[in-house]
C-alpha cells in the first residue's frame, strides 16, 4: 500500500517497517513536538482518526499545504499517518528544507500537554516516540526538538532534551537494527495483531478472509505451510519445513517473500 493519509499502526514498530517500502527521501532531522492541544483529556481510545483530521484542518486553516506533520503518536503508542513522508513537513519556519531534492526532515507530534504538571510521556506513546526517534537517528538524522527551532516550549517542558537523547542513544539496539529488512513479528495475540502486514502474508498464503487480522485461520494457514517450505521457500516433505510454530519471524517472512523489503 503506498503512503497514505489516516493509516492507524498499532505501534512504531509496526509503522516503520510498512513505512520502509515507501520512504524514498532521506530524513537529515527528526523534529520532536507536543499537540499541546489537543491533549490526553480529549483522547477517549477510539478517536484517534477524529482528533488527526481536526488538526489537520486547523492547518489547513491556517494556510497549510496539508496537516503539518508526516505522523502523530498517540497515548496508547499507536501511529497514524499524516503528510506524506517523502514531503517536506510544516515543523518550524526556516527549517522544513522545503525544497525538492529528496532531502528533509521527519516530524512528529506526540498528543499532548507535556508542559510541566500537565500530561506524562510515559508508557507505550514514550516507547513509540523513542522507537521513531531512534530509527532515524540511526541512520544519521540529528535529534531537533521544536523549542530549538521556535520561541516555544514544544515538545514540552516537562520534556528535558538531555533525557530524551539519552534514552535514545542509550538503547543498544531494536530488530530493525539487526536487520535492515525488519518486519515485526506476527503472532496470536491479544488484541489481535492487525495491519498491511498481516493482509501481505494472508494474500501469501491464500487465505481467507484476506482482513488485515492475525487470527487463529491465520495462524493455521502459516502452520500448513511452514510445514512444508523450508528457509528459502522451497517445497519439501511434509514435516521437513520450518519449525511449525505458526509465528511469522524473520525466517519466515524471508521464506515466504525471498527478500523481505
Amino acid at each position: 500500500m503506498a503512503w497514505k493519509y489516516g493509516i492507524l499502526f498499532d505501534d512504531a514498530l509496526e509503522f516503520l517497517s510498512w513505512m520502509r517500502s515507501n520512504l524514498s527521501a532521506k530524513m537529515t532531522e527528526v523534529h520532536v513536538h507536543h499537540t499541546y492541544s489537543p491533549n490526553h483529556s480529549h483522547f477517549n481510545g477510539k478517536n484517534h482518526r477524529d482528533l488527526q483530521d481536526r488538526m489537520k484542518k486547523y492547518h489547513l486553516k491556517r494556510g497549510f499545504s496539508d496537516i503539518a506533520q508526516h505522523i502523530t503518536i498517540f497515548p496508547d503508542g499507536k501511529v497514524m499517518t499524516g503528510r506524506n513522508v517523502n514531503t517536506p513537513p510544516a515543523s518550524a519556519t526556516g527549517h522544513n528544507d522545503a525544497d525538492d531534492d529528496g532531502k528533509h526532515p521527519f516530524m512528529f507530534e506526540m498528543l499532548g500537554n507535556f508542559d510541566k504538571g500537565n500530561d506524562n510521556l510515559t508508557g507505550k506513546q514514550l516507547q513509540s516516540a523513542e522507537q521513531v526517534t531512534r530509527y532515524f537517528w540511526r541512520r544519521g538524522s540529528t535529534i531537533r526538538f521544536h523549542r530549538e527551532m521556535a520561541d516555544k516550549s514544544c515538545p514540552g517542558t516537562g520534556v528535558g532534551k538531555t533525557w530524551f537523547v539519552n534514552r535514545i542513544k542509550n538503547q543498544k539496539s531494536e530488530p530493525y537494527d539487526k536487520n535492515q529488512n525488519y518486519h515485526r513479528e506476527l503472532k496470536i495475540n491479544d488484541p489481535m495483531l492487525r495491519g498491511e502486514d498481516v493482509k501481505r502474508v494472508q494474500n501469501r498464503l491464500k487465505s481467507s478472509p484476506v482482513d488485515g487480522i492475525f487470527g487463529y485461520d491465520t495462524r493455521e494457514d502459516v502452520v500448513a505451510w511452514q510445514r512444508v517450505h523450508d528457509e528459502k521457500g522451497k517445497v519439501v516433505p511434509a514435516g521437513k519445513g520450518l519449525a511449525a510454530d505458526g509465528i511469522v519471524g524473520q525466517k519466515t517472512w524471508q521464506a515466504l517473500f525471498g527478500s523481505v523489503t
